[in-house]
């Protein structure tokens, strides 16, 4: 019995010291920092694409001015990003729709000249007739007149006939001139009319082979060729562009950049015109670059393939650099907020409390090889940090992650006196411009 109670005393023992033993090398094995004290800055970081603030933009013909207003295919374009001169080729538009339009003037241009043709013929009949007629009644006028005065030896019945049969042929005679200036004026404004319809086909046939010669369109500078965008895609072979807006491409200003970016809902009330934003490169690790904010949209919009509203940025990039391409990819971090100097800590190390109507943070705090759970009042925070306003100093060891016996450490809590000070304190005011 005395032997089983030694062994029992023993086992205990050891147990309790391997214990201790693991228990002491778990809490040396906990990752720690230490606050920093320096400059802190806040940043909205967003992915952008670059693009020139200007650039001249290579259209097509506009082809509503012949009639046509359905969407025209491209059928060929030259590779973006080839450097192109003035009067170099760079795309073709489909000229289908417009060679069909010329067959139709054309067809219309041979009627209506058929048209003048049977025109100037009716006239030139008509005329001859009118003529052929005038000259027969001016003989039975001169026949009458003769007449007349033969019967002046007849009785005066006789002689009255005469005069009255002469009167008709003169009458007739002089009608007949009037109508023929009515008929002349008449086929002459019915060979003008023929001749303007025919006049405006042939217009119209001149206008369309005039647009069916843009179709084949030219650079109208010098320049780097990019492509037109339709929202965020990208023109290609057998896109469909509008006959309002036939724009291909564009030749952009490389001298002057921008990088046009979009920021969600819940950082965008951080973001204003004029803050600094350092810039980075997909295409070049190494190349670092600044900008300024210079446009913020006040309305926003859902982004393709989701629910989730973002808010179109501008920013212009100070530098002049002749390596930067449109549509390169840019890391954009939009500096909103400056401290020159704060203490500040990693969010790993900051822990909440929210089970109850206030919210508490706090820190475990290393001492040795014992560590406590305290309180801290956290002002701003950024991606990867947060602001400590009081229950810290620049000594202090902290836990990146909870201790495996957590539940059993008590709460050190700031007093209310503490926290009404940094409340109203101007450790809060600390900020630099941005």
């Amino acid at each position: 019995m005395k032997f089983f109670i030694y062994t029992l005393i023993i086992v205990s023992t050891l147990s309790i010291g391997y214990f201790l033993f693991i228990s002491e090398n778990e809490e040396q094995n906990y990752i720690t920092v230490k606050p920093e004290f320096g400059r802190f800055d806040i940043t909205v970081t967003t992915t952008g694409e670059l693009e020139a603030i200007s650039s001249i933009k290579i259209m097509g013909p506009e082809l509503t001015e012949i009639g046509i207003y359905n969407q025209v295919k491209i059928s060929k374009l030259i590779d973006e990003g080839t450097i192109v001169k003035e009067g170099d080729f760079v795309a073709t538009l489909d000229p289908t729709p417009v060679v069909d339009l010329l067959d139709g003037a054309k067809l219309g241009y041979d009627q209506k000249s058929s048209e003048l043709k049977i025109a100037k013929l009716d006239s030139t009949q008509t005329l001859t007739s009118a003529r052929d007629n005038i000259t027969n009644l001016k003989y039975s006028m001169e026949e009458a007149k003769l007449q007349m005065e033969q019967s002046k030896f007849e009785a005066p019945s006789i002689i009255r006939q005469a005069e009255i049969s002469y009167e008709k042929a003169k009458r007739s005679y002089e009608n007949s001139i009037t109508n023929y200036d009515i008929q002349v004026q008449k086929s002459v404004a019915t060979v003008q009319v023929a001749t303007a319809e025919m006049q405006k086909r042939l217009n119209e046939i001149s206008r369309i082979q005039s647009v069916l010669q843009k179709m084949k369109i030219m650079a109208p500078s010098n320049g780097m060729f990019t492509y037109a965008r339709r929202g965020s895609r990208k023109i290609e072979v057998n896109s469909q562009i509008s006959t309002w807006f036939p724009q291909v491409g564009e030749l952009p200003d490389l001298s002057k950049m921008r990088s046009r970016t979009y920021v969600n809902e819940i950082d965008i009330q951080k973001v204003k015109k004029g803050q600094n934003v350092s810039i980075g490169l997909d295409a070049n690790a190494d190349k670092n670059l600044s900008g300024q904010v210079v446009s913020v949209a006040n309305i926003g919009q859902e982004m393709e393939d989701s629910d989730a509203k973002v808010f179109e940025v501008i920013i212009e990039i100070n530098e002049k650099d002749t390596t930067l391409r449109p549509a390169m990819t840019t890391n954009n971090e939009i500096l909103v907020k400056s401290y020159q100097e704060a203490l500040s800590i990693p969010l790993e190390a900051i822990f909440i409390d929210d089970n109850d109507s206030t919210k508490i943070e706090y820190v475990y705090l290393k001492e040795g090889n014992s560590i406590t759970k305290n309180e801290i009042i956290v002002g701003d925070i950024n991606e990867n940090s947060g602001i400590v306003l009081d229950g810290l100093d620049i000594k202090s060891e902290l836990l990146l992650s909870e201790p495996a016996n957590s539940q059993n450490i008590v709460l050190i809590k700031l007093d209310e006196k503490s926290k009404t000070n940094i409340s109203k304190s101007d450790s809060q005011q600390i900020e630099a411009d941005s």
